[in-house]
């Protein structure tokens, strides 16, 4: 009702406001007005995004473990330094442990 009355003092036929379901604008016509169409570059857009995304990903991937084998040899050295060392004190533990 309210509807109607709206209409009526605006003096807009009520199907231009509220269409009646029986008649819809055909389905490819209400498309480009509900979905907009995709733009050309959009897609190269996210290509490129893509692919920038995947190098910076292996980048930091390669990085780390370049970090990663850094920090094993430096270790490692550090370890083989420290058994030379041990290898060379006097063994006070076989004076007290002798069978």
């Amino acid at each position: 009702m309210a509807n109607a009355t709206l209409c009526q003092r605006l003096r807009i036929p009520i199907e231009i406001l509220f269409p009646i379901p029986d008649s819809p604008l055909p389905m490819s016509k209400e498309l480009p007005y509900i979905v907009p169409s995709p733009q050309p570059q959009a897609e190269e857009v996210f290509a490129v995004h893509q692919t920038s995304h995947e190098f910076y990903q292996e980048v930091n991937v390669r990085l780390e473990f370049k970090q990663h084998c850094e920090w094993y040899h430096k270790t490692a050295t550090q370890n083989r330094r420290d058994l030379g060392k041990m290898r060379r004190e006097l063994n006070i533990m076989s004076w007290f442990c002798r069978r």
